[in-house]
C-alpha cells in the first residue's frame, strides 16, 4: 500500500475491518486505565497491552454466543503465539470458580481479566455480550463488533498482520 494516496489505503483499510467482520470506530476511543486481576489473582493493567495488537473480549461464562467463539478465540491467540499480540477475555461476571472451570474445559490459555467494578466495561460502553474491540499497538481502540465471530478466519489474521507490521 506504500505510495497509494491517502484516501485509497483508508478505503483499503476499511475493507480490511469489513472483510473481518468489524466496524472501524469514528473517534479517537481509549480504554481506562486499568489493573484487573486474573481468576488466579495475578494483575494485568493496560500499560503491559502497549506494544501489541488486542482483542479484548467482552464475555460471560452464562452468554452461550460467548461460549460459541470462545474456541476461535483460543485459535486465534495460538495461531500468533510468540507475535505482538494478544487476546484478552474481560467478564464481569463475579463467579471466580465458574468462570475457572469454563475456561479449563475449553482449554483457553489467554488470560481472563475479572473487570469487577465494571470500569473497563462501562468506559468502552458494553451493553450486550460477546463485545469486542480490536486494539492497536498505541493502545487505542480502532474496531468493534457486537455479537459471535469466527475471529481465527484468514481476513482477520490478515487484518491483525497489517496492524503488527505495517
Amino acid at each position: 500500500m506504500f505510495g497509494l494516496p491517502t484516501p485509497v489505503r483508508a478505503v483499503a483499510a476499511n475493507d480490511l475491518y469489513s472483510r473481518a467482520g468489524l466496524t472501524p470506530v469514528k473517534r479517537r476511543i481509549e480504554p481506562p486505565d486499568f489493573s484487573l486481576k486474573t481468576p488466579n489473582g495475578s494483575v494485568i493493567d493496560r500499560q503491559s497491552l502497549i506494544g501489541r495488537v488486542v482483542l479484548a473480549n467482552f464475555w460471560a461464562t452464562w452468554c452461550e454466543p460467548c461460549k460459541e467463539e470462545m474456541p476461535a478465540l483460543q485459535r486465534l491467540n495460538a495461531a500468533l503465539s510468540g507475535e505482538p499480540f494478544q487476546v484478552v477475555g474481560i467478564t464481569t461476571d463475579d463467579r471466580v470458580k465458574a468462570i475457572s472451570e469454563f475456561t479449563a474445559s475449553l482449554g483457553l490459555n489467554f488470560p481472563i481479566l475479572l473487570d469487577e467494578q465494571n470500569e473497563v466495561s462501562d468506559a468502552l460502553q458494553v451493553r450486550g455480550l460477546p463485545t469486542t474491540f480490536l486494539i492497536g499497538p498505541d493502545g487505542r481502540v480502532l474496531a468493534r463488533a457486537v455479537g459471535p465471530r469466527a475471529w481465527d478466519g484468514p481476513e482477520m489474521l490478515a487484518l491483525i498482520r497489517s496492524l503488527m507490521w505495517p
